[in-house]
């Protein structure tokens, strides 16, 4: 929503219409054709991190199923980070892998050590302080979820250098491998 506020004002500072807008369908093909493959994927992704949380249900106590869903939720609330970090770098990646190849390698393996080294920073403390953390946010009947959230937080890892090659992924048009 705010998005969409700032992108009207831009518009009206610089006296551009969106009334002299054309729809171009030959430009909607285009990025219809590209952004499949990469929608289909986010859904894979949303499912595939579900889906342990539905065959725990079906195969533990739901008491079992929720302590898993909270530490969960604390996990997975951390990858918004390395996708914040990696949108404020991606025009700056696009540029640079067209216009120096060499520069864009280096800037990304710099990237990605700076992930790998955020993800671990973050998934160190919370191994070990995992109960007290889970306590103190849902309270201490979800205690045991904390040994869980210490061994699924590391996740993180996997998640910060997934989306640190997402430039890579774009530029080459490797979008229906994604």
């Amino acid at each position: 929503m705010l998005n969409a506020l700032a992108l009207m004002t831009v518009f009206y500072w610089q006296k551009d219409s969106i009334l002299r807008w054309r729809f171009q369908w030959d430009i909607a093909r285009r990025m219809l054709r590209e952004c499949v493959p990469l929608l289909l994927s986010a859904i894979s992704i949303v499912l595939y991190m579900k889906v342990d949380q539905v065959m725990l249900r079906q195969m533990v106590t739901d008491e079992a199923a929720g302590l898993y869903a909270v530490a969960v939720r604390i996990s997975e609330s951390w990858y918004f980070f390395p996708t914040v970090i990696m949108s404020s770098f991606f025009p700056v990646l696009s540029t640079t892998i067209r216009q120096d190849p060499a520069a864009y390698y280096a800037r990304t393996y710099m990237l990605m050590r700076f992930m790998v080294a955020l993800s671990v920073c973050v998934a160190i403390p919370m191994t070990f302080f995992s109960e007290p953390i889970i306590t103190l946010v849902f309270g201490m009947q979800y205690r045991d979820a904390g040994p869980i959230l210490a061994v699924h937080i590391w996740s993180g890892l996997s998640v910060a250098m997934g989306i640190t090659t997402s430039p890579w992924i774009f530029h080459y048009g490797y979008t229906k491998i994604a």
